[in-house]
């Protein structure tokens, strides 16, 4: 009987252990530069808000390794402008800019990817956004 109690236990320490939270991880910074309009952008990951964020900011989460979806909206328009999906590898780390596309015909906001000098040059002039500060 003794025996099947401890294979109980050490099953039961095993998905303790193992949890999502020890899942490998990837590291995603999301840059927003200094433009002139001024409205913040909802950035959502995976269907849950994450944050707002203001121009010259950036965020820096850990996510899962797996495949993320990635949607931004203008908070004055409540729709989705951008939906990307991204395939993100443990122990990599992903630069993302938000920028603004401007025409005759279109005003759109966009998702691009950047190298990890240029972005490290951004983040030089950027403010990190500060998760701690959610109520």
């Amino acid at each position: 009987m003794s025996f099947y109690i401890n294979v109980f236990y050490a099953l039961v320490w095993a998905s303790l252990r193992f949890t999502s939270a020890d899942a490998p991880k990837a590291k995603l910074f999301i840059l927003r530069e200094r433009e002139f309009w001024g409205s913040s952008v909802s950035i959502i990951i995976q269907s849950k808000k994450i944050t707002e964020l203001s121009q010259n900011r950036y965020i820096e989460i850990e996510l899962p390794a797996e495949s993320t979806v990635i949607e931004i909206s203008r908070n004055i328009q409540e729709k989705i402008e951008v939906k990307a999906v991204i395939n993100l590898e443990a122990n990599k780390t992903y630069y993302l800019k938000i920028y603004r596309e401007l025409d005759y015909f279109k005003d759109q906001i966009m998702l691009g990817r950047l190298g990890a000098q240029s972005a490290q040059q951004e983040l030089k002039h950027m403010k990190k956004y500060d998760f701690s500060a959610i109520p």
